[in-house]
């Protein structure tokens, strides 16, 4: 029976699997609450004090209504650790049924040229898929499996989501594990082409944005500025789950680099939950580590580092795939009841995510009072989300705690602009300001023309600035000028 619901539960979690999902997160969550009743479940004294600060962590969170899906998945995982043992045989099959299901999923979106627009896979959207976290659930189960025939379907995938990272992880996981089967003579040969492979694809363009820089350059600078966004809550509790989004852009200098995340676990753990929260979490991914033999211990080790460049663990199977593989941990010290706190806090869960006004009206969710259209309630719960003004009825003027948010925001900027004829820029960010557009504007992958931003500034810059605004219009004219040839 136990076999059934579970593999059931497993085929609705591929179903609902997007980004900070609602229903992946309450089925995952009433799973390991199922088998949280069973006599060989244990959760240790570390794992609860490290529930409790992720609660803490929610509850002072600068963006709650955001926060709840995020923190309550890290929560299911560290309560998981080493509950979910599955019979080898067993495990293998689940193992390959998910293999055949990504890679249908990734050859139908390879075939409609639609890889990389958006979450990882939503059921309703099918044209939307998020590379990264596609290549690392097949990296984690061509790690865990020895069959080569679906080792080479996971390699297929990986392959067709044009996932750099995962191209990068795949040739090495492929060149580890048939490290005794490759002859001796061909050895060096492989190794300087994997070197050469690994070295070479950073530099290749994929940014959506711009020919001028790659996400490679992109994930520098979130790595390179996020710890000046530290300070005495961030070491205490953190920003809270999701908080890196609303904070970054004040400190961002490439424009339009705005990211969910800090593509580095240990940098966006530190943002969002503080330091103790991460120690206990890296604490416990090592206990994990240490006591896991062969394939899973391969496959936790290349999900960490995976995850030191990007960051997948947002999504309800990503957590299911980790605590099937987490499932050797023991903890030092248990306590016998404490898997009883797991039914109440799923009850609240519940509760929240059912959008029972009552309810919402202590704990809004997902955007509670913004549907009631009362901002400053919003406000209230999420604080970093100052672009929510924008909604008020007298926007323009919040216009400079708006602009501040996220300067290089173009809305933000013409917001400003048109608040504030008069207002004066710092000149050294207004040059940067306008050599980034420009050479944007005229190179880019459509991301901002298409969509009208370039017109906005345009728009604003015609009296704040006319000669920005004629050199803006000539090079969004050139820029239409070649999309034209080129679809002919």
């Amino acid at each position: 029976m136990f076999k059934i619901i579970f593999s059931f539960i497993v085929a609705l979690l591929m179903l609902f699997n997007g980004y900070n999902s609602t229903y992946g997160t309450a089925i995952l969550f009433a799973l390991v609450v199922a088998t949280g009743f069973g006599k060989k479940f244990k959760i240790g004294v570390i794992q609860v004090l490290t529930i409790a600060l992720l609660v803490l962590s929610y509850l002072f969170s600068g963006i709650q209504t955001q926060s709840l899906e995020n923190t309550t998945l890290l929560i299911l995982l560290v309560a998981g650790l080493g509950n979910f043992e599955l019979p080898q045989e067993y495990k293998d099959k689940c193992f390959k049924i998910a293999t055949v299901f990504l890679t249908s999923i990734s050859v139908y979106q390879f075939a409609r040229n639609s890889i990389a627009h958006g979450v990882f896979f939503n059921i309703y959207d099918l044209k939307q898929i998020y590379p990264n976290s596609q290549a690392l659930l097949s990296l984690l189960l061509m790690a865990s499996m020895e069959d080569k025939r679906f080792a080479a379907a996971n390699f297929l995938t990986i392959f067709l989501t044009r996932s750099r990272i995962g191209i990068i992880f795949a040739a090495i996981l492929f060149f580890l594990k048939n490290l005794k089967s490759i002859h001796k003579k061909c050895k060096p040969m492989i190794t300087c082409v994997l070197i050469a492979t690994i070295i070479s694809i950073p530099f290749i363009q994929k940014s959506n944005q711009t020919t001028h820089f790659g996400s490679f350059e992109q994930r520098v600078e979130h790595w390179s500025l996020t710890p000046k966004l530290f300070d005495y809550k961030t070491l205490l509790v953190g920003q809270g789950a999701g908080s890196f989004g609303y904070l970054f852009p004040t400190v961002q200098q490439i424009p339009l680099n705005n990211a969910p995340h800090s593509h580095n676990i240990i940098l966006n753990w530190l943002l969002e939950y503080g330091l103790l929260t991460t120690a206990l979490m890296l604490f416990l991914i090592a206990q994990t580590f240490k006591v896991s033999t062969g394939d899973s211990k391969q496959a936790l080790l290349v999900f960490f580092a995976f995850n030191m460049v990007n960051l997948d663990i947002q999504f309800p199977l990503m957590i299911l795939f980790l605590l099937i593989l987490s499932s050797d941990y023991i903890p030092k010290k248990s306590l016998k009841h404490a898997k009883y706190i797991l039914l109440p806090l799923f009850l609240g869960y519940v509760l929240v995510v059912s959008n029972n006004s009552f309810i919402n009206q202590y704990i809004s969710h997902k955007d509670y009072w913004i549907r009631q259209n009362q901002i400053q309630n919003y406000l209230n719960d999420s604080s970093l989300d100052l672009k929510a003004l924008r909604l008020t009825s007298n926007a323009e003027k919040f216009a400079k705690q708006i602009f501040l948010s996220d300067p290089l925001d173009i809305a933000s900027i013409a917001g400003l602009i048109t608040a504030q004829p008069g207002v004066v820029f710092n000149q050294t960010w207004y040059n940067n300001m306008q050599s980034w557009y420009l050479k944007h504007v005229q190179y880019n992958h459509s991301f901002i023309n298409d969509n009208g931003q370039t017109q906005t500034l345009i728009n604003a810059m015609q009296t704040y600035d006319p000669s920005f605004a004629a050199q803006l219009q000539t090079r969004l004219e050139l820029y239409r000028e070649n999309s034209l040839q080129n679809s002919k």
